[in-house]
């Protein structure tokens, strides 16, 4: 261990020191038996109406790593340093009570262990793996899969806009993680309207023909112009009415998707926005653990009064500043130790009998 382990625990007449001196000491060293004990006659065995036992365990050289033992760690008990614990005070209690007490210091003692470890806290930016728009149309013809724009809203041709965004989470979080918190960062680069929500979804797929994660295409279609108006949908791109051009259709028109919002955000004048919500952890987490369930958000925005479009920078933008990103900060826990040093759980399970 490289850092300070400190542990105290103070009770009257309790013999939890005997067992975590047990534990951490090694072999080597010398007692310093009772002196006060001894002018009574008894150089173990200390009153327990005496002043309450109080244990600390201190690293004897902690600038220098002992990765197969532990004999490094003294224990300072009322002042005396003991590296061994057979002459440690003992104390007068029932066979219950020392087991009891004794199984409180091994919980306490691998605890302090693991905070000594600690969890291991990571933040990581993803760009999106791909990311294409659902341009309202009746025949599922249109599609902008390598567009440098995305649309979400209503456009003042009464025709609806949605979103689609895939971040390939497992490839950039380790599996086994927590994930305690995740943002979606969007850059605002048009729009003819005022103050607009816009929502997240998870986008669900129909599993019949469904085609690998994301389960909807990112083919090579570009608008021209501005973009809004979409262009040919080319094979394997994402439309009103395909996951996939030509090939697997949406089970509903205009796409799939749950209909609980996992994060919601109002959109007004150009600029950064940033979308954040215990949603959007559980489903960053859900694609972490079961990365084939991982189809993606769909961004839906006013579908219902004209001219209220949102013009998104994608991830094939030009300015790398401003495409898409998923911000997550996540933790790996420490690795459950079956042994330290010279400590084992079989050692463990014998001492605490």
């Amino acid at each position: 261990m490289m850092a300070y382990l400190q542990t105290k625990y103070q009770r009257r007449g309790s013999p939890m020191a005997e067992l975590i001196a047990t534990l951490m000491c090694g072999p080597r060293g010398r007692a310093v038996p009772d002196r006060k004990a001894q002018k009574n006659g008894d150089a173990t065995r200390r009153s327990p109406s005496s002043v309450p036992d109080t244990l600390s365990l201190w690293p004897l050289y902690p600038h220098q790593p002992y990765p197969n033992s532990l004999v490094c760690w003294m224990v300072r008990y009322h002042g005396v340093l003991a590296p061994n614990p057979t002459y440690l005070p003992a104390f007068s209690s029932t066979s219950q009570e020392r087991n009891t007490m004794r199984l409180t210091a091994v919980i306490i003692l691998l605890f302090s262990i693991l905070t000594v470890a600690g969890t291991s806290a990571e933040s990581v930016a993803l760009q999106a793996s791909r990311d294409n728009t659902l341009y309202e149309d009746p025949d599922g013809a249109l599609s902008n899969g390598s567009g440098s724009y995305l649309f979400v809203g209503f456009t003042n041709n009464s025709a609806a806009r949605r979103a689609l965004l895939y971040f390939d989470v497992a490839a950039a979080v380790p599996a086994g993680a927590t994930i305690n918190e995740a943002s979606l960062t969007l850059t605002l680069s048009k729009t003819v309207s005022g103050a607009q929500p816009i929502e997240i979804h998870q986008c669900q797929v129909a599993p019949a023909n469904r085609p690998p994660p994301p389960g909807w295409g990112e083919g090579t279609s570009v608008a021209s112009g501005q973009e809004g108006k979409g262009a040919s949908a080319a094979p394997g791109d994402a439309t009103w009415i395909h996951s996939s051009f030509s090939d697997a259709t949406w089970a509903n028109a205009g796409g799939d998707f749950a209909a609980e919002v996992s994060a919601s955000t109002t959109v007004d004048a150009l600029g950064a926005y940033t979308w954040e919500s215990a949603g959007l952890v559980a489903d960053v987490q859900a694609w972490l653990d079961s990365p084939a369930r991982n189809f993606g958000w769909i961004l839906v925005g006013e579908e219902e009064d004209s001219k209220a479009a949102k013009r998104f920078n994608s991830r094939e933008n030009s300015s790398a500043d401003t495409r898409p990103l998923l911000t997550i900060d996540y933790s790996i826990p420490p690795p459950i130790p079956t042994a330290v040093g010279s400590i084992t759980w079989a050692g463990i399970k014998g001492r605490v009998r």
